[in-house]
Parts: structure tokens; C-alpha cells; sequence
């Protein structure tokens, strides 16, 4: 990546071109036995199989954006659950860095122990740092709100980072509101069969058990 921000004066190869042309640059690296022909090296290999996914631009999904974009964390109290908290912690973080805290975990990759733990360990650190960030972040939050600093763990922080990429806001109406509805629940089961929809067939179970 080096060479080719030298060469062409861009950060990342972006077209198809420009990754054709990258690839051919890890292949000019493989070294050359004394006859002149390439020596087998399972790590260019595989940097070369793996360039493609490598080389897309890191990004913060759409669902993550709009649950920090959620209007819940305007109304935050003592009472709120820590989820939101979190989320409006992970927000700051956001907002100062343009990106999520680093997951911290590393593929399986051809390499030596020595590189590959050395690597690792620096993923680890940069996860482990981006955490106490957000963690500083929940800790401030409760304070302004009157929440007991000790009802997020930097265990529960530490997870909800490490998996912030993944978040997801799923909101329906309850049980109760449902039971509550019969007519309405009646024809959202008659639709729901009509498509086919596999989740209808745990919803009709759930109903079965409380009878």
C-alpha cells in the first residue's frame, strides 16, 4: 500500500482497474529462485486471493447510524436501560473518530508465530483502548443523569464495542398488546401465513404455551 500511494497518490485502490493493478504489484514481490521462477509463497498467495476484501473502505452501516441518530438518547435518566447509555457513549466515540472501536480480533492469516502474535497484539491494544475511550464516555453519561457508575461493567462496555457494528433496534408491540388485539392479531396471522413467513410459526407457538 505504501509503494502505491507513492506511485499513484491515492490511499486505496478503488476501481477495477486500480485493484488489477495492485495485485499485479504483490505478485511483482514474490521472490525468484536461482532459475528465474517464482518460489512458492503461501503468504503472497494469499494476500493476493484476499486483496479484493482488504481493500473496501471501512464505513458504519446504515442500521448503526440511524440507532445513533435515535431520539432515545435525548431523554436519558436514571432509568434508562444501558443500552442507550452505551449507544450515546458510542456516539462520542463516533463522533471524534468517523468510525466504530476497533473489533480487536484477527483472521487466520499465513504468517509466522513471531509476526502473527505481534500483529495481534496490536489489534488487541487498539480494541482495549478504543474500549476505555467509550467506557470514560458511559461513566460521564451516568453521572449527568444520576445513574449508578457502577451498573455498566467495563466487561458489558468491552462487549457492546466489540460488537457495535452489529447493533440492531428491533421495535414491535408486547405480548400483552398483542393478546390485547385479537381481531388485529388474527389477520397480521393470516397475512404473515399467507407469505409463507417462517417467524409466524414461533409467534403461534408462544400463543399455544399460554393457553
Amino acid at each position: 500500500l505504501e509503494e502505491w500511494k507513492e506511485k499513484y497518490g491515492t490511499s486505496l485502490p478503488a476501481n477495477y482497474k486500480e485493484k488489477v493493478e495492485f495485485k499485479k504489484m504483490l505478485k511483482a514481490g514474490v521472490r525468484l529462485d536461482e532459475n528465474g521462477c517464482p518460489e512458492m509463497e503461501e503468504n503472497f498467495d494469499e494476500a493476493i486471493e484476499k486483496a479484493n476484501a482488504c481493500l473496501c473502505v471501512t464505513s458504519i452501516p446504515n442500521e448503526v447510524r440511524s440507532i445513533l441518530a435515535d431520539p432515545c438518547m435525548e431523554t436519558l435518566t436514571s432509568s434508562s436501560s444501558n443500552f442507550w447509555i452505551l449507544v450515546k457513549a458510542l456516539g462520542k466515540f463516533v463522533a471524534e473518530e468517523g468510525c466504530l472501536p476497533l473489533r480487536g480480533s484477527l483472521p487466520d492469516m499465513t504468517a509466522d508465530s513471531e509476526r502473527y502474535i505481534a500483529v495481534q497484539t496490536i489489534y488487541r491494544k487498539k480494541a482495549a483502548d478504543d474500549a476505555t475511550r467509550v467506557f470514560k464516555y458511559v461513566q460521564e453519561i451516568c453521572q449527568e443523569i444520576g445513574k449508578d457508575l457502577l451498573s455498566i461493567s467495563e466487561e458489558e462496555n468491552a462487549l457492546f464495542c466489540k460488537n457495535s457494528a452489529f447493533l440492531r433496534v428491533l421495535r414491535c408491540r408486547s405480548f400483552a398488546q398483542e393478546v390485547q388485539a385479537p381481531e388485529l392479531c388474527t389477520n397480521l396471522v393470516d397475512e404473515a401465513l399467507g407469505q409463507n413467513d417462517p417467524h409466524i410459526q414461533i409467534f403461534i407457538a408462544i400463543r399455544a404455551a399460554f393457553r
